[in-house]
């Protein structure tokens, strides 16, 4: 872990004691291997395991998963098996990046889904201006509107049209909010 992470976990106190939630986001970083990727409910506990002891270690109210970068084979049932063990480990907050992955909320594991491990999802299309086609999805799979977000452009080639259109839409359809 590099020394900036490390100083980031260590000001965790700081933050919560303005009354924010701090969040650990893990990503792949386009290696072959992600959380997605976990072949067996013995690597994805390994893997709970770690990251429940950061939690622990830093005191951090949980972890943000960013799967969009990894690069491995996947297994539907890796992030269920992931998530159920952080929570074995402790009641934790646990959200996600949602990008081209209902393949794995569709999926079930001893009875589990993702969505009911998972306290909000951010989407990161960063395109659409069609928050109720890219969110409901989540929805049906059981995800709560409320805690779900569509993705905005923030470039200068992202037209105003679009972002007032997105921003509409999750208005209209009741979703939690938007992320830039």
């Amino acid at each position: 872990v590099s020394s900036q992470v490390t100083s980031a976990l260590e000001s965790a106190s700081t933050l919560q004691s303005q009354g924010m939630v701090v969040l650990l986001s893990i990503v792949g970083f386009h290696q072959d291997a992600g959380w997605s990727c976990f072949p067996t409910q013995a690597a994805a506990d390994a893997f709970a395991s770690q990251v429940s002891n950061v939690i622990s270690q830093y005191g951090i109210d949980g972890v943000d998963i960013d799967d969009e970068c990894s690069n491995g084979p996947t297994n539907d049932v890796s992030l269920i098996m992931a998530t159920s063990g952080i929570l074995a480990n402790a009641p934790v907050t646990i959200t996600k990046a949602l990008w081209n992955d209902i393949q794995y909320f569709k999926a079930r594991w001893h009875g589990t889904k993702l969505a009911d491990n998972l306290a909000a999802g951010w989407e990161m299309s960063y395109g659409a201006t069609d928050c109720y086609g890219i969110l409901s999805p989540y929805v049906k799979e059981g995800m709560d509107p409320l805690f779900l977000c569509g993705g905005a452009g923030a470039t200068a080639d992202f037209p105003q049209s679009a972002i007032t259109q997105l921003a509409q839409c999750i208005c209209n359809n009741q979703y939690g909010g938007r992320v830039v």
